[in-house]
């Protein structure tokens, strides 16, 4: 991703719907969130741009950079809150040997890049992350989410975009309730 700090995202590479972007290109651009310390940031924050986010646009930043207009619409990427990504951003059914979206159980098989969604007991939608595994060296069973955590040298800054353990994550925010595959992603499949 290219960009200064302040800057908004601007489409970039103007894909189409039949080239993917390569997951590996995608855990590397929400690994420059990281890197980069983006800041949690809600809409009434602010909203996002560049080295700001919420948790649902960590997907839809690193998407509309890739895609062109009517490629980032026509594949639902840009839905605001965690409901609509659940949704409509994800694989309703299997496809191209991934299984679709669905609750997750004791059996789910946790794959690099699939999306981890948090739905409450009352049903609310609260939260979605992006299931990295080992895939980052330092890093085992993690996740990449843009979170609340605060910032212990500066009061104004509600959190970050971080990556840690799934345990740490949902120790801290509750566990993880669904999953799904998001498109626009090609995940070698």
């Amino acid at each position: 991703m290219t960009g200064n700090e302040g800057d908004s995202l601007k489409h970039i590479k103007k894909n189409s719907t039949r080239n993917r972007m390569p997951i590996s290109l995608f855990l590397d651009c929400i690994a420059q969130m990281v890197t980069e310390k983006w800041q949690y940031s809600t809409r009434d924050e602010g909203g996002i741009s560049y080295g700001h986010t919420d948790c649902v646009g960590v997907y839809r930043q690193t998407m509309y950079w890739y895609y062109s207009d009517n490629a980032y619409k026509s594949l639902n990427m840009n839905k605001t809150n965690v409901e609509g990504q659940y949704g409509s951003s994800v694989y309703n059914k299997p496809y191209h040997g991934l299984p679709g979206k669905g609750k997750i159980t004791g059996d789910t098989e946790f794959r690099i890049g699939m999306a981890l969604f948090r739905q409450s007991d009352d049903k609310k939608w609260e939260h979605v992350a992006i299931y990295v595994g080992d895939y980052f060296d330092g890093y085992t069973n993690a996740v990449i989410e843009a979170v609340e955590c605060g910032d212990p040298d500066n009061k104004n800054i509600a959190g970050y975009v971080v990556i840690r353990e799934l345990e740490e994550s949902e120790e801290k925010n509750g566990s993880f309730t669904h999953f799904g595959y998001y498109k626009g992603i090609d995940y070698g499949r």
